[in-house]
């Protein structure tokens, strides 16, 4: 896969330029996460803290305004990927079964609209569409 060289702004980036692989259109993903594991002794694969950085254009082009390169951006509000999120320790403890940062409840027991296994409608995406699941969100 091919790499660029990519400038991070703000946080703890701040100033750096590392190599992050490119997809098939030659543009970085969206969202950069940095995770910092938690230093408390444990080897269970926890974090402290995870810093989130959001891709945006670093100049473009006169005419057609096309992006000349790419930049991270630190969001010091972002929040983590659902990875990061059940490895993610404040506290003390793991948010995998407490409340998330919005003030809701965190819940892994699959009992949304949009779960695969809901037998709404038979398609699995909770909306009745009937499409398939071709409208159905990455996971």
């Amino acid at each position: 896969m091919r790499a660029v060289e990519t400038s991070f702004v703000g946080g703890p980036l701040d100033g750096e330029t590392l190599p992050v692989l490119v997809g098939a259109t030659g543009r970085p993903p969206k969202v950069y996460e940095v995770p910092v594991p938690a230093d408390d002794g444990e080897d269970d694969g926890a974090l402290s803290a995870v810093h989130v950085y959001h891709l945006e254009a670093a100049g473009h082009t006169r005419r057609l305004r096309l992006p000349k390169g790419w930049r991270y951006v630190h969001d010091p509000e972002g929040v983590p990927s659902r990875a990061y999120r059940r490895r993610l320790r404040t506290g003390g403890t793991s948010q995998a079964g407490g409340t998330s940062e919005a003030g809701g409840t965190v819940s892994g027991n699959g009992t949304n609209p949009g779960n695969r296994t809901d037998p709404g409608n038979g398609n699995g995406n909770g909306n009745g569409a009937g499409s398939g699941g071709r409208d159905r969100a990455p996971e």
